[in-house]
């Protein structure tokens, strides 16, 4: 199961940053191009170090247009014109805002380092619901797409499945749901995550996972 779950990450990760042979550009360049909100919410949800993709990965030579510019800098140019997507902009903002509040343990996520996680708590004693950005715990931060193990070895160590952040009151439960994430959702459930929790918009996980289209 580990093995299936690392493989899709890579997968997904792939088919973000392989670059198109005629137009020269990857699949998220194309989508900052073309004012594609979806798509780079999608990138950044699957690339770990999707700011890193954003600012120093280039079109290729061949490109017609834009040709070796990465995505942020495709997008400042559009702006100039008066046609880039102040929404992807803002995205982009307050994820590096996210990043630069994550900590050590938040990172263990990108690599599912269960054995690091148990270090960083045990031996350093960090609280393993150390809050980042809008209480964003490293369980929450962890339901996007960690494995099953890295999920159970954080509620292991005591994180707390049913915290919310503020902003907005979504669960651990909810972003796996989004995410269709079938292990964590299963794990989270097995040790008490509350499916009646609502958002701020008066969604549940269920519905969250039905408007995604996810019924697995």
């Amino acid at each position: 199961m580990r093995i299936l779950r690392h493989s899709l990450k890579s997968l997904s990760r792939r088919a973000f940053l392989h670059v198109d042979a005629r137009s020269g550009f990857n699949r998220l360049q194309a989508a900052v191009f073309h004012d594609d909100y979806d798509t780079v919410w999608e990138a950044q949800c699957c690339l770990e170090d999707h700011v890193q993709h954003m600012n120093y990965q280039k079109t290729g030579n061949q490109a017609k247009v834009s040709p070796g510019k990465t995505a942020l800098e495709i997008l400042f140019a559009l702006q100039e014109k008066g046609e880039g997507s102040v929404e992807i902009e803002k995205m982009y903002k307050e994820y590096v805002e996210k990043i630069d509040t994550l900590t050590e343990l938040h990172l263990c996520r990108g690599s599912d380092d269960a054995e690091k996680a148990v270090e960083i708590v045990l031996n350093d004693r960090v609280d393993v619901d150390i809050p980042a950005k809008s209480n964003r715990t490293p369980l929450m931060w962890a339901s996007t797409s960690s494995s099953g193990e890295f999920i159970q070895t954080l509620i292991d160590l005591g994180a707390d499945v049913n915290a919310q952040r503020p902003d907005d009151n979504v669960t651990p439960l909810v972003v796996a749901a989004h995410f269709n994430n079938y292990g964590a959702v299963n794990i989270l459930l097995n040790h008490g995550a509350q499916m009646n929790i609502q958002d701020n918009y008066g969604e549940q996980p269920l519905h969250d996972s039905a408007k995604q289209g996810f019924f697995n």
